[in-house]
């Protein structure tokens, strides 16, 4: 009944963190239990869950909210697990809850298309470049309106995967959340990939298999190891030095693509 913004952000901080719950329970509990007449409107337990999709992009940010009122005051807390982030907004007055929606919309106009920004511009700095091996080489890059790390050239054994019949045009990566530490401080981090041919015919209707790449894990394996699993090895800064694409059994190196961002902060090279 009665809380301080600082309480509240607590809170919402022991949830993202799951200093309070086993990281497997808060999975489960951050999810929606039905729905509502409106598409982007989910409920769970206690959560009201609102879809934001980011502007001039596919990106969709799940935000899991709560609300309290009672009369003349008004509270509202709002977590992105995806993102580890969201914010906390009290308010009292006349007309509490019209004050806090109001502001959080601002807030989420704002906010959430800065934060995506800034961890695309992260993710270049950390991940984009070229990787070798004495048999293959990948080139990845991130992009203005797509989410994830693209794949923009990919050659094992002098043949273009990009073209072969176990590739696609467009390869995206996307993290899967799952990290090991190594014994040198490094940590590996896991990665999937989705192939998808963006100029292929489309069904179209309700039942378009488009968006379908959720089902598509594993589809394809090579040796008991899916094609789309993918494996970097990052340093303690977070700095990516290699990948490994498991299904091709070759680890590749990052070359120049540190030493390219470095010069590009110091305005010289």
């Amino acid at each position: 009944m009665y809380s301080t913004l600082n309480e509240v952000v607590t809170i919402g901080r022991s949830i993202l963190n799951s200093t309070l719950l086993p990281e497997i329970t808060t999975r489960r509990w951050m999810k929606p239990h039905t729905f509502s007449s409106r598409l982007t409107y989910s409920v769970g337990a206690p959560w009201e869950i609102t879809r934001f999709q980011l502007p001039n992009s596919t990106e969709i940010v799940d935000m899991y909210t709560k609300t309290g009122d009672v009369p003349g005051y008004a509270s509202f807390l709002v977590l992105i697990p995806a993102w580890d982030m969201g914010w906390t907004v009290l308010s009292a007055g006349v007309q509490p809850s019209t004050g806090i929606a109001i502001l959080s919309n601002q807030i989420a106009d704002v906010l959430l298309p800065a934060v995506a920004t800034a961890a695309r511009e992260e993710a270049s700095k950390n991940f984009a470049g070229e990787y070798k091996s004495s048999l293959s080489n990948i080139t990845i890059s991130t992009s203005l309106d797509l989410p994830g790390l693209g794949v923009t050239s990919w050659f094992a054994n002098n043949t273009n995967i990009l073209t072969s019949p176990s590739g696609a045009p467009s390869v995206r990566l996307y993290p899967t959340g799952l990290t090991r530490a190594l014994t040198n401080g490094d940590q590996e981090i896991s990665f999937r990939a989705v192939y998808e041919n963006p100029k292929a015919p489309r069904v179209g209707g309700v039942f378009s298999q488009e968006c379908f790449s959720w089902a598509q894990v594993d589809l394809t394996t090579y040796g008991s190891v899916g094609l789309d699993e993918f494996v970097f090895v990052v340093d303690k800064n977070g700095n990516a030095r290699s990948v490994r694409p498991r299904a091709y059994r070759d680890e590749l190196r990052r070359g120049g693509a540190i030493a390219r961002a470095i010069c590009e902060e110091g305005g010289g090279c």
